[in-house]
């Protein structure tokens, strides 16, 4: 029973009962010792760890005895999440992680949800060379006190990252990774080391997380190629940031995801413009460049401003490399602070009155480029007729793109369905 390929039906019938249960990790041993030999690879595949009603540290030791090689269980652990539980004080750091790893050979996701970070209170011991991981993803709380030297420490355990996710869950809060030098005795971080992101996503935006970035800046050799990034347009500091990432991976960032963010009263003009200049002064130095997508919120009261706006963001893309193999120009009205209130029907591509001309010239100079997509927010569609609206844009945007549209050009409209902000 332990050598088949395929799994029994009541196998994963015993595995769904056993994840919907509170039963201990080793559950599964009731069976048989055939069938458990047969079942577990799957029951151990993803291992949630939080803390109950003892902290979460205190459960460590248990489950390292788990994993050791004595009981092969670590072998099968692909993913393990570390989740705050009913107890307030969970906490991980470096070393807790780093005595982990060596029983996970198989690992290649780890999240960090709600967990608050402690330092190491005894030197790291001689540590493995740093490991490559497919996914890390941390979300922080607001409510936690979280240091920059502590989260390098995490990071630091790794030469290779194919997706790193960091998210908080208080989307319009101040920076909440706080500068502190920690102990450096527990560093885990060599200076300089490379440290190669191949996918970097950070929600909701630069600003809570500016101080880790630059000391990882400092500290780490990093190469990102794909960004995907937040920013609030009316945060200067933010602005200096996030040109300085961009300057420093230009040769190797292949996708861009921008995603600016306006406040909801209507901000100066002046402020309008600089997810704009931001495309202007970076742009054309991302030679590697291959895909770009652009948010931008309309407010529904910038009935003044639209057409101006229109006009920056048509001669934003007279910047974009030759590379260039994929666009994407998402418009979305901006999301009103209570989720109660319900904006009226906003034109966005379909407006009468805009000059395509240099969106026009913008295209015709990207020779590589392969598809086109337009993107509205399906929910404030001027029409109760989603496919008759879907089909009349299309027609429009491909009329004013007529000489691109017969070429080997794909042009596109899709809506999406935004629950919340971008």
């Amino acid at each position: 029973m332990a050598n088949v390929v395929q799994v029994p039906e009541l196998i994963i019938h015993i595995v769904e009962n056993l994840a919907s249960s509170t039963r201990s990790l080793l559950a599964c041993s009731l069976v048989s010792s055939a069938w458990y030999l047969c079942v577990r690879p799957y029951l151990f595949a993803t291992v949630c760890l939080r803390g109950q009603r003892t902290p979460l540290i205190t459960r460590i030791p248990a489950f390292l005895a788990c994993i050791k090689p004595t009981n092969s269980i670590g072998q099968y652990i692909q993913t393990l999440l570390f989740r705050e539980g009913q107890r307030k004080d969970p906490y991980v750091n470096s070393t807790v992680l780093a005595s982990l790893f060596p029983h996970l050979p198989c690992l290649h996701s780890l999240y960090l949800i709600d967990i608050a970070f402690k330092g190491a209170e005894i030197p790291l011991p001689h540590l493995e060379p740093p490991r490559k991981i497919r996914s890390l993803s941390f979300r922080f709380k607001a409510s936690e006190s979280y240091t920059v030297q502590h989260v390098l420490d995490i990071l630091g355990l790794f030469s290779h990252v194919d997706e790193l996710r960091l998210s908080s869950d208080d989307p319009e809060g101040d920076e909440i990774i706080r500068g502190s030098e920690g102990n450096p005795a527990t560093s885990v971080h060599v200076p300089g080391q490379p440290f190669t992101i191949s996918k970097f996503i950070l929600n909701p935006g630069m600003h809570v997380y500016n101080s880790m970035l630059v000391r990882l800046g400092e500290t780490r050799s990093v190469l990102i190629e794909y960004l995907d990034v937040g920013i609030f347009v009316r945060n200067d500091l933010d602005w200096e940031d996030l040109g300085a990432l961009t300057r420093n991976n230009r040769a190797t960032i292949q996708t861009l995801i921008f995603k600016p963010r306006n406040p909801w009263f209507e901000p100066p003009l002046i402020v309008l413009r600089r997810p704009f200049l931001y495309m202007h002064r970076n742009l054309p130095n991302l030679q590697s460049l291959q895909s770009f997508t652009l948010h931008h919120e309309i407010l529904n009261q910038s009935e003044l401003h639209f057409p101006k706006i229109w006009a920056l963001l048509s001669a934003s893309l007279l910047e974009l490399p030759i590379s260039l193999h994929h666009i994407k120009l998402v418009l979305l009205p901006r999301m009103h602070p209570l989720p109660e209130v319900i904006l009226s029907p906003i034109k966005l591509w379909s407006r009468d009155g805009l000059s395509w001309e240099v969106i026009r010239k913008a295209f015709d100079r990207l020779t590589a480029l392969e598809t086109a997509t337009f993107i509205n927010d399906g929910k404030f569609l001027p029409t109760p007729h989603p496919r008759i609206h879907h089909d009349g844009v299309l027609e429009k945007i491909k009329a004013e793109l007529s000489q691109l549209a017969r070429s080997s050009l794909v042009i596109r409209y899709e809506t999406v369905e935004r629950q919340c902000d971008i």
